[in-house]
């Protein structure tokens, strides 16, 4: 291979990585664009419907908590994770080379 054909080649991928980068960054802020759009408009909020919560809070700001959650509420939420981060195809594939490990031996 000649040094032409190698300098040619590294400038072809240098284009091409380039393009790429253009075309991920278009479709990037094309992808959040719209909620800056949407935050530079003004929009009316109807304060109707939280007055009456506000002026709750003020008067007593104990009583318009949300009841705190127990332990097993927070163990429950782990439990789900756990098995949310089980079903992960890497972990499930990990599970099955560990049992084939151990079934060869």
């Amino acid at each position: 291979m000649s040094v032409v054909q190698v300098i040619s080649g590294l400038v072809g991928v240098a284009w091409l990585a380039s393009y790429l980068c253009i075309k991920h960054r278009q479709r990037v802020r094309s992808r959040f664009e719209p909620y800056a759009q949407r935050q530079r408009t003004g929009a009316a909020i109807d304060v109707a419907t939280l007055k009456p919560r506000i002026d709750a809070v003020r008067h007593d700001y104990l009583s318009a908590r949300q009841p705190t959650k127990g332990l097993w509420y927070h163990r429950a939420l782990l439990k789900v994770a756990g098995q949310a981060v089980a079903q992960l195809g890497y972990f499930r594939d990990r599970k099955t080379e560990d049992q084939s490990h151990t079934h060869a031996a």
